[in-house]
């Protein structure tokens, strides 16, 4: 078998949601089949699903480059002519 299919009870605002998580296993690498995994499973989310997933990340990836000293967009510096 490739993969497994796991479910898992998420409570978010006292409700509880049923998601599956899904997980690949193979014997050797594969990258035609991880594609293939990668793409049925952002097929199965929904648009809500995806864009809740896209800010997650933009979140985590702005508070590692604050972390990192990466706060403010850099600045452009004019050259002195001389």
């Amino acid at each position: 078998m490739d993969r497994r299919i796991h479910s898992r009870a998420r409570r978010a605002g006292g409700r509880v949601k049923r998601r599956k998580t899904w997980i690949l296993q193979l014997d050797h690498d594969d990258p035609e089949k991880e594609l293939d995994f990668e793409v049925r499973w952002q097929l199965s989310l929904s648009k809500a699903d995806r864009f809740q997933m896209m800010f997650t990340k933009s979140r985590m990836v702005r508070k590692m480059l604050k972390a990192h000293g990466h706060s403010s967009p850099p600045q452009i510096v004019q050259r002195t002519s001389g």
